[in-house]
């Protein structure tokens, strides 16, 4: 079904450019922003030179957050930066392009799509987190639903929307925490997955936890009964 959407909203997504602005080391430009068939496409209005193009196949990884900022991550080398991979960091003003292309970058880039995006959903259940970060952290809420985990942070540029696939494991020491590893890249560790840590506000009931531990597994392929506490919420 969400292919089928992808595939209905490509079309005008690719027919579609947006006007942004492309941030520099130093500085930044101006210009429009674009998806097509083949990639996605800046074109500067006062630095020709800073127009590029990449195609799908050369992303390593595109982030899209709620702020309007939209991170593509190549797998060019930059030499002034010792070999680190180029990222394109661009923020666009119209309040309704991650809306509209959300779902043309998930059906190009699966995986590599990081959306913070998060549309309304049908909830499983949901709970009041906080995102443990380095020197503070996110408020907001997990929600589950049949297909996807959200993060819905209160904090701008902190919200998540994963599908199943887009996570490789969950876990959990006690009923208040929880870990999401995700194929999100980790700076810090050089591409490696990314985890984000979670203090819950309020006691997780193991059964909701088997649920959503059961649902990633599931999206890996694993065949796993369904449980009697599983099929209230598969109605």
């Amino acid at each position: 079904m969400r292919l089928l959407a992808a595939l209905l909203l490509a079309p005008a997504a690719f027919a579609q450019s947006f006007a942004a602005r492309h941030e520099h080391l130093r500085g930044s430009c101006t210009g429009s922003l674009a998806l097509d068939e083949r990639g996605v496409v800046f074109t500067s209005e006062t630095k020709a030179k800073h127009s590029w193009k990449v195609a799908w196949l050369d992303v390593q990884q595109v982030r899209l957050l709620d702020t309007g900022e939209i991170r593509v991550l190549t797998y060019q080398d930059r030499r002034a930066r010792l070999g680190a991979d180029r990222e394109h960091q661009l923020r666009v003003a119209d309040p309704l392009f991650a809306s509209r292309v959300s779902a043309l970058l998930e059906y190009r880039l699966e995986r590599r799509f990081v959306s913070g995006f998060v549309p309304e959903i049908k909830p499983l259940w949901e709970i009041p987190a906080k995102h443990l970060l380095r020197f503070s952290g996110a408020e907001g809420r997990l929600v589950m639903a049949a297909d996807r985990l959200q993060f819905r942070a209160a904090r701008p540029g902190h919200s998540r929307d994963w599908m199943f696939s887009d996570i490789d494991n969950v876990s959990s020491s006690d009923p208040y925490q929880l870990t999401i590893t995700t194929y999100e890249r980790a700076r810090g560790h050089f591409g490696d997955r990314k985890g984000f840590q979670f203090r819950l506000k309020e006691r997780l009931d193991p059964g909701l936890y088997q649920l959503l531990w059961r649902a990633v597994e599931r999206s890996k392929g694993l065949d796993l009964p369904m449980l009697a506490d599983e099929e209230k919420y598969d109605r």
